[in-house]
């Protein structure tokens, strides 16, 4: 399993829980205030923000993020922070989106690991 498809499983998990996703922020903590989506005391995310907290930084230009985004543009947003905050976004859409990027990163495996067990051409050594 890539690392790309362990994020985004372990993003998913910790938004699983609906009581632990949230919108129209990254994320807070057990009080409920906000907090960067990488505070160690960040326990509730919203789709980006657990992805965020899985790969430790806010940097969103990783191939998880892609997908992600990705999924949630097929479904009709202009990517998964809209689909996130949209008033008629529910959780199950949320996990949905996840499973979708999920499937992607999957299948990116599935092609690499197609792709290794290939024969690998020789080069052929020219001759002046």
């Amino acid at each position: 399993m890539s690392k790309t498809t362990k994020r985004l499983k372990a993003a998913k998990l910790k938004i699983v829980d609906k009581k632990n996703w949230v919108k129209d922020t990254f994320a807070k903590n057990a009080d409920g205030l906000v907090v960067p989506s990488t505070d160690k005391n960040a326990c509730k995310f919203c789709v980006i923000g657990s992805l965020n907290n899985v790969v430790g930084n806010t940097d969103s230009n990783t191939l998880a993020h892609t997908l992600l985004h990705d999924a949630a543009k097929r479904q009709g947003y202009g990517g998964a922070m809209q689909l996130n905050d949209h008033e008629k976004t529910s959780h199950s859409m949320v996990m949905d989106v996840y499973d979708r990027a999920i499937r992607a990163s999957q299948r990116l495996d599935q092609k690499r690991a197609e792709e290794e067990k290939k024969p690998k051409k020789s080069k052929k050594s020219k001759k002046k």
